[in-house]
């Protein structure tokens, strides 16, 4: 089972749906690992049992912070994967040579050729579904470390997956995540509808779901209505984000709203401060028992 409450990771890669500035701001402040580590702390001390965590190139750094404070030892990590940004920027940056340089730096050398040697002779085979499994296993080196109770597919490979109609994407990625890893395979996506229906339909049951829920119908697609019906028929279970709509919505008033749904059980929530961290503990407690 996942947490109730876990910690969301956009501030600290200066992500910010309202303001660029403003991510951009967060961005410089979180460059130092230890301020996130301590970030993270504060949340679990105010509930939060782990951090949702993209495979952004700065995530090693940051895990290795976590590890060097002893009460964040059971934090636990929820890998978003994969974070397909990271290669656009660094395949720009430094070319396609550079970004496989990077993508296999990580982990023991011994590891990191094995793996290699199974993804070229998957590449060679054509083997989509091995070619799928290695760069999981590449995308999950930083975080064995941890403990992880479950691994999302990144909502930008997941859409376009459910709009080209690739369910057998979601097939791999539901028996991987599964049998090789022991933890629950979650989606995530901007329409949380067409996801549910669609993973329903290729006999996948009672999925984990990541996608927006909030007051605002903010990336709620195709609305907020028909979401909320679609989550009110309990066929999946929801980790709602963006739920205080990047900063935009009055607190009390977003926790009311998710509190009047009792389909909303999980939730991830960005906060990099102890005033924050407070606030959102207080109000979860009042509107969601949490």
């Amino acid at each position: 089972m996942i947490d109730r409450v876990i910690l969301g990771d956009n501030a600290f890669f200066g992500v910010n749906h309202r303001s660029r500035t403003e991510g951009d701001s967060l961005a410089k402040r979180f460059e130092d690992p230890r301020e996130v580590a301590r970030v993270c702390a504060a949340a679990k001390h105010h509930g939060a049992g782990g951090i949702m965590l993209s495979s952004h190139h700065r995530t090693p750094s940051i895990l290795a912070a976590l590890r060097e404070r002893p009460e964040l030892r059971d934090f636990r990590i929820y890998p978003n994967i994969p974070y397909l940004m990271k290669y656009v920027q660094r395949s720009t940056q430094a070319g396609i040579g550079g970004m496989m340089g990077d993508i296999f730096s990580t982990g023991p050398w011994h590891r990191r050729a094995a793996t290699l040697a199974r993804g070229g002779w998957a590449y060679l085979r054509k083997d989509f579904r091995k070619m799928i499994e290695v760069a999981v296993e590449l995308e999950l080196e930083p975080y064995r470390k941890h403990p992880v109770p479950a691994v999302f597919l990144h909502n930008g490979l997941a859409d376009l997956a459910l709009g080209l109609g690739w369910t057998e994407v979601f097939h791999i990625w539901d028996r991987l995540i599964r049998r090789k890893y022991r933890a629950i395979p979650g989606f995530g996506t901007l329409n949380q509808v067409k996801m549910s229906e669609a993973l329903e339909a290729a006999g996948l049951a009672a999925p984990l779901i990541m996608a927006p829920f909030n007051m605002a119908g903010f990336h709620m697609n195709p609305s907020r209505e028909v979401c909320e019906a679609s989550l009110a028929g309990g066929r999946y279970t929801l980790l709602a984000m963006n739920v205080l709509v990047s900063g935009a919505a009055d607190p009390e008033a977003a926790f009311r709203y998710l509190g009047s749904h009792p389909g909303v059980r999980h939730m991830v929530i960005g906060a990099t401060s102890e005033a924050h961290l407070a606030q959102n503990e207080l109000l979860l407690k009042k509107h969601l028992g949490v």
